[in-house]
């Protein structure tokens, strides 16, 4: 298969068992195994050309359960080192009814309502998908816990300001 990410300037050759089709944010993902069963992913809209092999190849087994490999990530990226934390969120009122009815992830409970928003909680890994989703709902989500998360998101957030006082 040969596949160009948008950071490279030339296509790259892949080797990969197909496993299954995973959709986010509008873009499908082949997810399959690599050659040394590494598990890798590649959006369909930069796989530039495939070729069936018919050679079989001794891999390390087709055993693939997309919810375990996906338990407790939000998005395509599934950092393996990555554990899966507890987050709390507080969702302001504009957004609380739309959280709660396309929670970010299945773990997702309320913990209380008042009138001024809900307050969340899940089980999910922090990656850059994670840190995104809760930076594009704007000042409508802050991050309770866990620091590291809070951590994230306000780095982020002033690498944002700076760039529009970099641009005034």
């Amino acid at each position: 298969m040969s596949f160009q990410a948008f950071t490279q300037t030339e296509p790259s050759d892949h080797w990969l068992e197909p496993l299954v089709l995973k959709e986010f944010k509008n873009r499908w993902y082949l997810i399959g195994k690599s050659e040394d069963g590494q598990i890798q992913r590649f959006a369909f809209d930069r796989i530039l050309e495939v070729e069936i092999s018919k050679v079989k190849k001794k891999g390390k087994g087709t055993d693939f359960d997309l919810r375990e490999y996906y338990n407790g990530v939000f998005g395509i990226s599934n950092e393996l080192d990555q554990p899966v934390e507890e987050v709390e969120l507080i969702i302001g009122k504009l957004k609380a009814q739309y959280i709660k009815s396309m929670p970010f992830h299945s773990s997702q409970v309320v913990v209380s309502e008042r009138e001024e928003g809900v307050r969340v909680r899940l089980q999910v890994k922090i990656n850059y998908d994670f840190v995104s989703e809760i930076l594009s709902h704007g000042d409508e989500i802050i991050v309770v816990r866990p620091v590291k998360l809070k951590d994230a998101v306000l780095e982020r957030a002033k690498n944002i300001v700076r760039g529009y006082l970099r641009h005034e």
